[in-house]
């Protein structure tokens, strides 16, 4: 993996990546709008669009890419991140964005089973559109302090992978990190 773009870091809700996202979501039209958030790693709220946050991007060139984002939130903030699921009704929906039409599929693991620092939890989105089928899957942990994202995204993505990147970037927050 070799970096894509430039770090970023400062209030969660003006990152450069996160402002995409949003502008994105709000071109997506889903047969349940109730689920928007399903495919979220972390929501943005009222009460987490000024906290710090960082981001960084890393993609190879088989198509995958990796994506870490820590922000610095509440424990009650990370708890509830952590503890969130994904209601049943929207672990499978329907999106379509500019006349295309995919299809989405959840996958959600048990709570307690990959544990990465004092808690987290694992969830991966597979996504067809016409013959394409591609995978995300993400981790979000607490620790010390702050929450933690990493996704990884591509054709070859697998939960194993993005586990032990989340591992990873917990290892270098807790050397950096005061």
């Amino acid at each position: 993996y070799q970096r894509a773009g430039e770090p970023d870091s400062g209030p969660y809700a003006t990152l450069k990546a996160i402002r995409n996202f949003e502008q994105l979501q709000g071109q997506v039209t889903l047969d349940k709008p109730r689920c928007a958030d399903a495919s979220r790693a972390f929501g943005l709220t009222a009460d987490t669009q000024t906290v710090p946050a960082a981001i960084a991007t890393f993609a190879r060139t088989t198509g995958e890419t990796i994506t870490e984002t820590l922000v610095a939130v509440p424990a009650k903030v990370a708890e509830e991140q952590v503890t969130r699921r994904v209601p049943a009704l929207c672990r499978t929906f329907r999106a379509k964005v500019a006349g295309q039409t995919s299809t989405h599929q959840v996958i959600e693991s048990t709570p307690d089973r990959h544990q990465i620092g004092e808690g987290s939890r694992t969830v991966g989105l597979v996504t067809m559109s016409g013959t394409l089928r591609v995978t995300m899957w993400f981790v979000v942990f607490k620790a010390r302090g702050y929450l933690g994202t990493v996704s990884v995204y591509g054709p070859a993505a697998t939960k194993s992978q993005v586990e032990e990147f989340g591992r990873r970037a917990l290892a270098q927050a807790e050397r950096i990190l005061p």
